[in-house]
């Protein structure tokens, strides 16, 4: 491009700086000046997204610039997405506390979802087969290596999220059941960094059913 080494570095992994090749026409191409890298595209003609570049006589930073919008108004085409909101997520950081069992993570306050933080143990009860339910759902953890039997017990060694099903409600219940190896009210398991149940937050339970 007859351009100075720094500009090169800031320019040569570009999306409009790249494209697809056969592996010998790639290897044949390497480094070399635009014109010899045209005409080995243009004898060989595999790819359609190529053919443009045909028509180029000089590569500039200019024509970096045109095909990098080019190519990701192209993307933005082909797979379109729904505008997301960007402002920050409301949460509320809760925690599982037990003579065995320490237990962290945070409430979703928009949509009642619950992520546990990794580390956080579980309780293991000698009879667990007296909630199959909640069995087979950590038996499934341990598969995707998201719980793990270490040195300290059963514990998170990645976050996990638990979603809520229903519109208004929380996964406080799910997580906590889990955890504590037992049938529990989310709102009764689940406290603040004061110790306060979530229930008993006004500003909390309001949000939901």
């Amino acid at each position: 491009m007859g351009i100075d080494e720094e500009v090169y570095q800031r320019n040569v992994h570009r999306l409009g700086n790249l494209t697809l090749a056969s592996k010998r026409d790639n290897s044949v191409m390497k480094n070399n000046v635009w014109s010899y890298k045209n005409k080995i595209l243009a004898e060989t003609s595999h790819l359609k997204m190529n053919e443009e570049l045909l028509k180029i006589d000089k590569w500039t930073i200019e024509e970096i610039d045109k095909r990098t919008y080019y190519l990701i108004e192209k993307i933005k085409e082909l797979y379109p997405y729904y505008s997301a909101n960007t402002g920050v997520m409301s949460k509320k950081v809760i925690y599982i506390k037990s003579n065995t069992t320490l237990a962290s993570g945070f409430l979703n306050l928009d949509n009642g979802s619950v992520e546990i933080d990794a580390g956080s143990e579980l309780y293991v009860i000698e009879n667990p087969e007296h909630y199959p339910e909640v069995e087979d759902q950590r038996r499934e953890l341990l598969e995707e290596q998201i719980i793990a039997e270490t040195e300290n017990g059963l514990v998170f060694v990645r976050p996990y999220v638990f979603h809520s099903n229903r519109a208004n409600y929380t996964a406080l219940s799910t997580a906590a059941s889990l955890i504590l190896h037992s049938s529990r009210n989310g709102w009764e398991s689940w406290t603040d960094e004061t110790g306060t149940p979530l229930g008993d937050l006004p500003e909390i339970r309001g949000k939901f059913s």
